[in-house]
């Protein structure tokens, strides 16, 4: 059974759509680290008109070989060359680092979810996990949208100030699922 579990899972998946190479993104991207928090220079697109800022972030989910164990990579990642700023304020920068941050949620929610599904019990993986991955990113975009709704997109003072510290506590309590590799085979 754990042979025809991976040999599933060695199929290649790709979720996100990129057709870019994966230096090329690397190059694009700044993957989510505690250590980092994006600045005013990480944003290099163009304002659009209207906007004060827009942060560009996925999730990128891929396949990777260690010591001879398939395992799953997940990422929250920010795209610098879609991603702008129409001023310099730290106050609208800390509203765009916001949407990485629930970006980062997702992903280890993502996580989470890989860990405690029983693959065993699937008959296709690459379908299943296709599926999860979908799900969060519908959850994603409804969160980001909701972020945006409540704070109005940052000019609401206080419900930034509750959303801050509700990504911060989110965080925190996924922690567990910080670390981006995740193994199914056990």
């Amino acid at each position: 059974m754990k042979k025809t579990i991976l040999s599933l899972i060695l199929l290649i998946i790709t979720l996100t759509g990129f057709a870019q190479s994966k230096s090329k993104l690397l190059q694009d991207t700044i993957i989510w680290s505690s250590d980092y928090e994006v600045a005013v220079s990480d944003f290099q697109a163009k304002a659009k008109k209207g906007y004060a800022g827009m942060a560009v972030t996925f999730i990128y989910l891929y396949t990777k070989e260690e010591n001879g164990e398939v395992k799953f990579v997940i990422e929250a990642v920010f795209s610098k060359s879609k991603s702008s700023l129409a001023t310099n304020s730290e106050y609208e920068l800390k509203h765009e680092r916001g949407h990485f941050n629930i970006c980062e949620i997702y992903a280890r929610k993502l996580r989470q979810r890989i860990l405690k599904k029983d693959f065993l019990k699937v008959k296709n993986i690459k379908k299943e996990i296709s599926e999860m991955y979908n799900k969060i990113m519908d959850e994603l975009k409804a969160e980001q949208d909701k972020y945006d709704k409540q704070t109005e997109h940052s000019m609401n003072m206080a419900q930034q100030k509750k959303w801050e510290d509700k990504i911060q506590a989110d965080l925190k309590e996924l922690d567990e699922y910080s670390d981006t590799i995740v193994s199914i085979v056990h």
